[in-house]
């Protein structure tokens, strides 16, 4: 499309879109590492909870 313009309109529209791509891109990848961190973060907690949260003893020992 940027090649069917005028130079300088074609020239300033791919820089836009290379810009907005790079921004998107940026955004979501930060977007999935603080997604990833909580995960990871809640990860444990939710584990603990569901298994009773210690360690499994044999049965018999205290």
């Amino acid at each position: 499309m940027a090649d069917r313009l005028p130079e300088p309109a074609g020239d300033t529209l791919l820089t836009a879109a290379r810009a907005a791509f790079t921004d998107g891109t940026n955004a979501a990848a930060v977007a999935a590492a603080v997604l990833a961190t909580a995960a990871a973060l809640a990860a444990p907690r939710a584990l603990r909870a569901r298994t009773g949260g210690g360690p499994r003893r044999p049965p018999g020992q205290r």
